[in-house]
């Protein structure tokens, strides 16, 4: 007999919903902007990543996007296919693949447009009282707290 599953309270299903908006709403204005360049925006992402730490291996640009080690190792092999993404083995280590860009690959990274826009968020928060900023911006440190076990999360390295 499966268990029932558990009811989710109502501000955690509006929370849920209100972060799938803001970002559904960001990623469409950065999709936009990423058009014309043949790239998709999770493709700019990986770039980016890979950019920030050229010699990485597919694990290290998974644990930086977020995401699964064979969702990279795909879009790796895409990109190399499009001259975009070298992959070479470690003298030492056959086993080991790592990643570089390609010069073509600079060159399109030096072209796209940022990934947050600082116009978009900025026009946004310009519009709350700095209450609800202070609001908002406790609340978010506090979800991300909790999100990480209560812990306090590690130091992120700057985003380019």
């Amino acid at each position: 007999m499966a268990r029932p599953s558990p009811r989710i309270p109502p501000i955690a299903e509006a929370i849920n919903a209100l972060f799938r908006s803001v970002t559904r709403q960001y990623k469409s204005r950065i999709s936009r902007r990423v058009m014309g360049f043949d790239v998709t925006l999770g493709s700019m992402m990986f770039l980016r990543a890979l950019g920030r730490n050229d010699g990485s291996s597919v694990g290290e640009i998974a644990r930086d996007l977020g995401v699964t080690s064979s969702t990279v190792s795909i879009l790796a092999k895409k990109l190399e296919r499009k001259g975009l993404v070298r992959r070479h083995r470690v003298a030492s280590d056959e086993r080991r693949v790592r990643l570089d860009l390609s010069a073509a690959a600079r060159r399109l990274l030096a072209t796209l447009p940022p990934m947050l826009q600082p116009e978009m968020l900025s026009q946004a928060v310009a519009r709350l009282t700095a209450a609800e900023r202070d609001g908002l911006l406790n609340g978010l440190r506090r979800l991300e707290q909790l999100a990480n076990g209560g812990t306090t999360p590690p130091k992120r390295r700057p985003r380019a």
